[in-house]
Formats: structure tokens, C-alpha cells, sequence
């Protein structure tokens, strides 16, 4: 067979599948080792005795040397600063021995990477040993770390002995991915105007008239217009404007059942980023802001006006997660009442599943719908952000390809 037929031959994928599972050298060496052991006993060959005894003696040591490498091992791991999807962060490890170790592997198991990120290899460790490791971060949350599997081949590398060795806890915290926003909701008001003063249309007897309107459910019949009403037949409010202060009250939806898509570009972990950034931007235009979440108990988080240090926030945002069993549209009507005096709110909610919670028709309503179809498909799902008004809700569809940076434009 010529050279050039065959570097030609091609084995069948199955074959090379089995080959790269079943055949490593620990059990080549095994069978050069049976083999040579029969033909001596055969033969009597004194020279394959010796191969035969060599061979033994080679399996021994690795069966044996690599348990005592990771015998009275004291491990610890910290995180050094700050852990954000998308970003890199540091993890330093410590190694402390009674006496000289060599060839460990240690191999944590940290959930908001990948497999083999955090895998970092000592060659040779001398009582105490310090050493640093990067890891790319591509999952949002807060995970404790109670033990770490460590591993040694040495000293041949036919035999890899791995045991897990308990860890003192450790808490990694993975704050949510940046992003940017250029713009703010607008305010359902005749000049547009974002988180400035907000020129908000109300029932009472304070500030300019401003217009007439029929009567919705909530309003008081002292403000009704008698006039307009007899002449109407119907019954008519009568409304005042009146510049306020804005304050932004944010209502995230912690409910498990409307979470659609995978990993990071769920609609839970796109809120959790809008939310972030919307605070952000508001704070820093002076605008105080306030959120209401409910994990396994409910909490809040006041933001105030031109807030610089917005640490405790990605904290509280890493460690909210998604719950069954919860009632979006009581989260939104608790938040309400906890804060009355906001005039701008934000929910999240899905196009499979609305929010039905009544809202005063003084508070501007900016809803953020996910498109459920875009986040289960979101390769078919288009970046074109599609926003709709009626009277004081505004609402924006959002999909897994959507650019968050110009949400509110």
C-alpha cells in the first residue's frame, strides 16, 4: 500500500469514538503486561520476567503514589473583587501540606462558568502555595462553594486518583451583565417631558384645569362636572394638572412560570438588567427610585436621587431569584401601596401573561412585555423595538434580540 492511499484511509466515526473511550495507557500497559507475563511462563524468557516485573512495579507506584498526594490537604478559595456576567473574574486559591506534594489538580465546581474554567494545576507544592486563576462569568446569581474535587497522577500519569475535599463555605456573588441606556420612559404627558417635572393630570382641586373626561372606576364623585354630565348624560370628571417631582417605582416579577428562555437570555435575567440600568440612569438624573421583589419573602430597595455607589443594588439584584406559586399582579398592588406617592411605574410581564393589577390614572404605566416566541426562538426573533400608548400605560415589546440600549427612545 503506498504512502499517499494510506494517509487516505478514513475510519468510521463510531470506531474512533470507541478508541478514544476504551484504549489510554493505563490499559495498554495492563495488557503489555499480561502479555509479557504469559510468554515468559511460556518460554521461559528471564528478560521478559524483568519487563513483567518492571511493568508491575510501574502500575504499583501509580496506584499507589497519587492517594498520598492528596493526603492532610487544606484548601481555601476567595474570590479577589468583583464578579459580573460578561466580565473576568479572579479567584485565588490556597494549598497547605505537611510536606512537599506534586502534580494536583484542583477542579471546583462553580456554577456560573464554564466546566473547565476554574481548573488550575499545582506542579509542585511546598508546604503553602498561592496561585490565581481567571474565569469568564456567564451566569448571574449568588453560589456558595462547599467542597472542590483535587486530583493527582502522579507520579506517571497512568492512574488519576480524585477526591473532594470539603472547603470552608464561600460565597461567590455574580452581579448582572452592564448595560447602557441613552433614554428614559416617558411620562404620559402633553410635553413629553422624561423624569423632569412631570406634568401629572389629576382629579383634585390643586393646580391648573386642564381638561374633562369621562368617569372611570376610582374617581371621586365630588370632582364630577354636574354641567357636563346632564348634557352628556353621562358622568364627567374634571381634571387639574399639577407639576410634580418624579419618583420611579420599579415591580419586578419574580413568578417561575412566566421565565421563558435559557441562561442569560431569559426574560427574568433581561429584566433583571433593564432594571439595573433604569435605576442607574434615574438616579444620576436626580430621580429617586424604588423596587419591590419577592423571592421566598418579599423585599424592597430605596434608591435615592443622584446616588454615586449602586453596590447595594447589583447585590440585592445577584441574589433575587425566580419563585413558584406567586401573584404578579399582588407584588404590583402591594408595591402601589407601599409606595403611593411614585407617579411612574414599571412592571414586567409576558404577552402569554398580562398584568391586570389596577393602577391610578395618575401614575404613568410603562410595561416591558416579553415576547415569549422571541425568547423561546430567538433566532427568529427580530431587534426592532415596538412601543404602544393607551391613555396613561405605555407599553414596550421586547424579544431576545432586542437593543436594550434604545429601549426608550
Amino acid at each position: 500500500m503506498s504512502e499517499q492511499a494510506f494517509t487516505n484511509i478514513h475510519l468510521p466515526p463510531a470506531v474512533i469514538e470507541f478508541c478514544e473511550k476504551q484504549i489510554n495507557i493505563h490499559r495498554v500497559i495492563w495488557f503489555l503486561t499480561c502479555v509479557s507475563f504469559f510468554i515468559a511462563w511460556n518460554r521461559g524468557l528471564a528478560l521478559l520476567y524483568a519487563l513483567f516485573s518492571l511493568l508491575i512495579t510501574v502500575l504499583l507506584l501509580s496506584y499507589l503514589l497519587p492517594p498520598l498526594q492528596l493526603r492532610k490537604l487544606n484548601i481555601s478559595m476567595r474570590p479577589l473583587g468583583k464578579f459580573s456576567v460578561g466580565h473576568v473574574g479572579t479567584i485565588e486559591y490556597s494549598i497547605d501540606s505537611p510536606s512537599m506534594r506534586y502534580h494536583l489538580l484542583l477542579h471546583p465546581e462553580l456554577p456560573f462558568c464554564d466546566e473547565k474554567t476554574g481548573n488550575i494545576f499545582f506542579s509542585q507544592v511546598d508546604t503553602k502555595q498561592i496561585q490565581s486563576v481567571n474565569v469568564m462569568c456567564n451566569a448571574r446569581g449568588c453560589f456558595r462553594i462547599n467542597e472542590i474535587t483535587v486530583s493527582s497522577a502522579y507520579p506517571f500519569g497512568i492512574f488519576t486518583f480524585s477526591k473532594k475535599i470539603p472547603l470552608e463555605p464561600t460565597e461567590f456573588l455574580v452581579f448582572p451583565s452592564c448595560i447602557t441606556l441613552y433614554h428614559t420612559p416617558k411620562a404620559h404627558t402633553a410635553d413629553n417631558i422624561s423624569l423632569g417635572d412631570v406634568l401629572i393630570r389629576h382629579t383634585g382641586g390643586q393646580g391648573d384645569f386642564a381638561s374633562i373626561r369621562e368617569y372611570r372606576q376610582g374617581d371621586e364623585l365630588r370632582h364630577v362636572h354636574w354641567l357636563a354630565s346632564a348634557r352628556n348624560g353621562t358622568l364627567i370628571i374634571k381634571e387639574y394638572e399639577r407639576s410634580d417631582k418624579p419618583t420611579l417605582l420599579i415591580a419586578l416579577n419574580n413568578n417561575s412560570s412566566v421565565n421563558v428562555g435559557e441562561g442569560n437570555n431569559s426574560t427574568f435575567e433581561v429584566s433583571i438588567r433593564i432594571t439595573a440600568a433604569l435605576v442607574e440612569l434615574a438616579s444620576q438624573l436626580g430621580v429617586p427610585c424604588y423596587i419591590v421583589g419577592h423571592d421566598d419573602e418579599p423585599w424592597q430597595m430605596n434608591i435615592p436621587s443622584y446616588t454615586t455607589d449602586f453596590y447595594s443594588l447589583y447585590e440585592q439584584l445577584a441574589r433575587t431569584h425566580t419563585s413558584a406559586n406567586l401573584s404578579y399582579d399582588s407584588i404590583v398592588e402591594e408595591a402601589l401601596h407601599c409606595y403611593p406617592h411614585a407617579n411612574l411605574l414599571v412592571t414586567f410581564c409576558s404577552d402569554e401573561f398580562k398584568v391586570n393589577a389596577i393602577v391610578s390614572p395618575r401614575i404613568t404605566h410603562i410595561d416591558l412585555i416579553m415576547v415569549s416566541n422571541g425568547f423561546r426562538f430567538p433566532a427568529q426573533s427580530h431587534s426592532q423595538n415596538t412601543c404602544h400608548q393607551q391613555e396613561n400605560k405605555i407599553s414596550y415589546l421586547i424579544n431576545a434580540a432586542s437593543r436594550l440600549e434604545g429601549l426608550f427612545r
